[in-house]
């Protein structure tokens, strides 16, 4: 979330307004005098709420804040700050082909950005893991998705989208503490703002996806100000938060209303010099073409609201069809890696785990599912689940496959778009 002081308000120069960039801008005071843009939503640009001018413009504030926090550390570590960057792009798994060039051609109106490697968030994940083969689970903010990799390649057919993510947790978290009246039990008086955050924390630190415990518990936040608040919550709006990964229509009775995509309003135009529409691979291949849509590529409303581990099951499912390799299916459940925020809660991983395992019998049968492990692994061995997909962009990034894969600065001015087609490590 970006907040930036509108130029209608202070009358100066537009380098010289004042930016706030992530959680800052997210709680600000909605009468504070900025205009707050969220970019990105649910993997898209967000241009149907904001516009394309006000999108980019924020996506170019991220981006120098990013190059920004990165040369600040090569300083701090007395190492010499290069005058021109290369930048990793890690792309959303919905991100529509217009989305991708957009922010490539905003990547290059940075100063300093000499080249752009866009990539997979899925793929990224993979690389930062280590592994080669295995289903991404993705929890993110907004939505999730789970997909599967091959070799190091995306298999098309198995990617399935979620329209649930970290928020919609955060809402659950947020009723029932309205219900049980915990905000009563605040100390001191916060406002919305500072109850947010408390929010933020139960579900960043606190939520569970299994527990015995019946205790009731103060939750603490120090807030900007330095001021401490306390609020009282028992065990409920610790475990039943989470269990909407397994139960999504626990989402929708949280927020009241259908979770449903948002209308398509940026949507690639069949005369773009973008070319015509999503970065949809699985078109590519003859099942592909003859399939029914699945996943994020057509999914009705119902199947949107499907669980994590129904998502996975049917994901290696639809992987195995497509891919002609005998052991692809027990070698995908091995390694279920779960990236993304939400991924770090208390005991996720062990029960999301156990409740695949229940699922495999009446999908591939008795005897198949005796000689399957399923093994779910929590980001990498050294890096957090949140973190994971960025991580694995540097490793990417430094393979010796990759050097092809750069695009530079004066091929963009060239080429356009076509330079990403030409040399994209996914199908374009």
């Amino acid at each position: 979330v970006v907040a930036r002081e509108p130029l209608t308000a202070t009358g100066i120069a537009s380098d010289q307004l004042k930016v706030l960039v992530g959680p800052g801008a997210e709680r600000m005071n909605p009468q504070a005098p900025y205009d707050v843009v969220q970019p990105i939503w649910r993997g898209r640009l967000n241009t149907q709420k904001h516009g394309l001018g006000p999108v980019r413009r924020a996506l170019e504030e991220v981006f120098r804040y990013v190059i920004a926090v990165w040369q600040s550390t090569k300083r701090k570590a007395n190492e010499e700050v290069p005058e021109e960057v290369a930048v990793v792009l890690v792309v959303p798994e919905e991100a529509t082909r217009y989305d991708v060039s957009v922010m490539v051609e905003t990547l290059f109106s940075v100063s300093g950005v000499a080249a752009v490697f866009p990539h997979h968030t899925s793929v990224c994940a993979s690389y930062g893991a280590g592994l080669s083969t295995c289903v991404v689970v993705d929890l993110g903010h907004t939505t999730s998705y789970v997909v599967c990799i091959d070799e190091g390649v995306v298999v098309p057919e198995s990617r399935m989208r979620l329209t649930y993510g970290g928020v919609h947790v955060s809402a659950v978290i947020r009723r029932l503490l309205t219900r049980y009246k915990a905000w009563d039990t605040l100390e001191p008086h916060a406002r919305p703002s500072e109850m947010a955050g408390i929010v933020e924390t139960i579900k960043e630190e606190l939520v569970l996806a299994s527990g015995t415990e019946n205790d009731v518990l103060f939750v603490a936040r120090t807030n900007t100000t330095g001021r401490v608040l306390r609020v009282k919550v028992g065990i409920g709006p610790l475990i039943v938060p989470i269990w909407g990964l397994f139960f999504p229509s626990l989402f929708n009775a949280a927020s009241g209303r259908p979770i449903t995509d948002l209308p398509s309003g940026n949507e690639d135009d069949d005369n773009s010099q973008f070319i015509d529409s999503l970065v949809d691979d699985s078109m590519r291949t003859v099942r592909g073409l003859a399939a029914k849509p699945i996943g994020y590529f057509g999914n009705s409303e119902a199947d949107n609201l499907i669980s994590v581990d129904d998502a996975i099951v049917r994901s290696v499912k639809n992987a195995a069809e497509a891919v002609s390799k005998q052991d692809i299916r027990r070698r995908l459940l091995s390694a279920v890696l779960m990236v993304g925020g939400c991924s770090e809660a208390k005991n996720l991983g062990e029960t999301l785990e156990k409740r695949v395992r229940r699922r495999l019998p009446e999908v591939f049968g008795e005897s198949l599912s005796k000689e399957t492990t399923v093994d779910v692994l929590v980001g990498g061995k050294e890096l957090p689940a949140g973190t994971l997909a960025w991580a694995g962009g540097a490793v990417a990034a430094q393979a010796e496959s990759s050097a092809d894969i750069w695009v530079t600065i004066d091929e963009w001015k060239i080429r356009g778009s076509r330079a990403i087609r030409e040399k994209s490590p996914f199908f374009w």
